[in-house]
């Protein structure tokens, strides 16, 4: 909504609102005002008019300035409605939920003003919480619904006994400190729906909307105002009977009703979501546009409606066709990232290929040449043991020549000689065989 309106209802709020204050406090003590409407500076008793010397009801403000308020917005809308203009209309639910929270919290600290000027207070009480009133502070009774709380005048002997009264350390109910205690709880049950109406909605299943903060204030506030003042001795009665009612515990009752009554009825149908609590945690500009588009049409001519009506079609067919432009942009953009994708993959996949196909021909030449490897030994071990045997054959034949010479004789020296020369003979090709073969294992 626009911020402005705080600023433009404040004065009219606060001078209807003193205005009822006063008319409130005279309408239920008008015995004690009809004969001096008029009357100002009158030194015994106070005029109608003259406010500045106390008696003013707090109900009758908040009255005042709701009334005051209703006033504004009322003129304000129908002045906009004639200007055609595009503004929202003042809520006066919403501006009275966005007035209450503040409007108790300023009740409970006023409250603490009635204890600076020793009045407001309860009757006598023996609990220790209660206070002392001065003896100069006290009510007499003669003010209408007042009770006589004096403290006994001590005279002399000679002119009897003292006056009955109420002692002096007399303790009294600190009736404005329950109540400043009850209005700051309001507050702070106010302030937790405005600002966790989501919270609320889910855990007590009760969507809030505009009005309701306002409407739950009067019937917490007024609940503990009607108790609170059952316990008041200086509060107005009802029609004057100081055995009943007191005004204050009157117009309670019929606003715990009242705005009982209009929770129920608000709620039993759904409503807009424009007008649920929630609503105003958006953003101002949102909101204010979004209410102002729903407030317009009904300020709107019927041509003024179609040419709406036709430039909303165009808008929507522009953005139809931006969105399809869009759609076929996006799948070009996808194709595009296919292919570089597919471009990235393929090297690697070349190379693992590759890699694949030389580790396969590795194995196989390490196979291949351990086959060689085999093959070789097993022939060095076949050509080992036939030059084993064959060594062997040799020694024996030259033992067998050994003995034939020696057996032939002595015949002649060169028989021996060249005997030997064969057993020399025979033992060199041992040798060379057996270093062949050393030398084919070691190679």
């Amino acid at each position: 909504d626009d911020p402005d309106h705080v600023w433009r209802v404040l004065p009219v709020l606060l001078i209807s609102g003193i205005l009822m204050a006063r008319l409130w406090y005279v309408a239920f003590t008008w015995d004690g005002y009809k004969d001096y409407i008029f009357s100002i500076g009158n030194p015994t008793h106070a005029g109608a008019i003259e406010i500045w010397r106390g008696g003013i009801a707090i109900q009758g403000a908040v009255l005042g300035g709701l009334l005051g308020t209703l006033g504004y917005g009322y003129f304000w809308n129908r002045s906009q409605a004639r200007k055609q203009s595009s503004k929202p209309p003042f809520n006066i639910w919403r501006f009275a939920d966005f007035v209450a929270p503040g409007l108790v919290l300023a009740q409970g600290m006023g409250r603490w003003g009635n204890f600076m000027n020793n009045e407001a207070y309860g009757r006598e009480t023996k609990y220790g919480w209660g206070i002392k009133i001065p003896c100069e502070f006290r009510t007499s009774g003669a003010t209408p619904g007042t009770n006589d709380t004096l403290c006994p005048i001590a005279q002399s002997p000679q002119y009897g006994t003292p006056t009955a009264g109420i002692d002096q350390n007399a303790l009294f109910h600190p009736t404005f400190f329950y109540e400043s205690i009850w209005d700051y709880t309001c507050f702070l049950v106010l302030f937790y729906c405005v600002m966790k109406p989501k919270t609320v909605e889910r855990r007590f299943k009760i969507k809030l909307r505009d009005g309701d903060i306002f409407l739950l204030y009067w019937v917490i506030y007024s609940i503990g105002r009607f108790f609170v003042e059952g316990l008041r001795i200086d509060s107005l009665y009802f029609g004057g009977n100081n055995s009943g009612l007191r005004s204050a515990q009157v117009t309670a009752l019929v606003a715990i009703f009242v705005a009982a009554f209009l929770l129920i009825y608000r709620h039993r149908k759904d409503f807009p979501p424009m007008q649920r609590l929630s609503m105003r945690l958006a953003p101002v500009g949102v909101a204010a546009g979004t209410a102002a588009s729903i407030a317009l049409p009904d300020q709107l001519t019927e041509e003024e409606a179609e040419t709406e009506t036709d430039e909303d079609e165009d808008t929507a067919a522009e953005a139809t066709a931006d969105a399809e432009d869009g759609g076929d942009e996006l799948d070009v953009i996808e194709q595009d990232l296919d292919s570089d994708v597919d471009t990235d993959i393929e090297p690697v996949e070349e190379a693992e290929d590759i890699n694949e196909v030389e580790s396969s021909n590795l194995k196989a030449e390490v196979t291949e040449l351990a086959d060689e490897g085999e093959t070789k030994l097993n022939k060095l071990d076949v050509i080992a043991m036939s030059e084993t045997s064959g060594g062997n054959d040799d020694d024996k034949s030259g033992k067998s020549g050994e003995s034939d010479t020696k057996d032939s004789g002595h015949d002649s020296h060169g028989d021996d000689n060249s005997g030997t020369g064969d057993g020399a003979s025979g033992n060199d090709p041992d040798s060379d065989s057996e270093d062949e073969a050393a030398e084919t294992r070691k190679s």
